[in-house]
This record gives C-alpha cells, structure tokens and sequence, in this order.
C-alpha cells in the first residue's frame, strides 16, 4: 500500500497508507491500527499532533501556516508563495 499525504485547506495534512509517525525525539507515537490520520496545523489541538478540529472554534479558521505552501498549480503541485508577482 502506497503513502499519501495531502495538504487540506485549513492547513492540517493527511495521510493516508502505511507509514510511521514520529516524534522530535524520534519515538514512535502510536497510531493504534489506524491508516489515515490529520496531522494539526495550527497548535491549538486538544490531542496533538492529531487535528481535533479546534482549529474551526478559534481565530486560525481555515488559515494555512505551512509555511510558503497555500495553493496548488494545475498539476496538484504546490506553488511556492515566494514565486509571486
């Protein structure tokens, strides 16, 4: 099974196949047998790093913070910001 990760609207990613998760420490956090998770993207989680949904009560609401990546060309590949007019 392939890994896909996608890049949502409001800035969470998710993933989808079989893959690993780790922390800054590099220990395993456990995915406890699920194959898609949403990661948050915005810090206000109540269980990180999965997305809660928090993001949707507070004053982040479909903002992106990945940093230099918010839309997509044609092709699904994203643009980078600094590329701008």
């Amino acid at each position: 099974m392939s890994t896909t990760i996608k890049v949502r609207s409001d800035g969470a990613l998710s993933i989808r196949g079989e893959f690993r998760l780790l922390d800054r420490d590099e220990n395993e956090i456990s995915l406890q047998g699920r194959t898609q998770v949403v990661l948050c993207s915005c810090g206000e989680s109540g269980s990180p790093p999965f997305c809660d949904g928090t993001h949707y009560r507070s004053s982040k609401a479909g903002q992106a913070i990945i940093s230099g990546v918010d839309r997509q060309d044609a092709t699904g590949h994203a643009k980078d910001n600094d590329q701008r007019p």
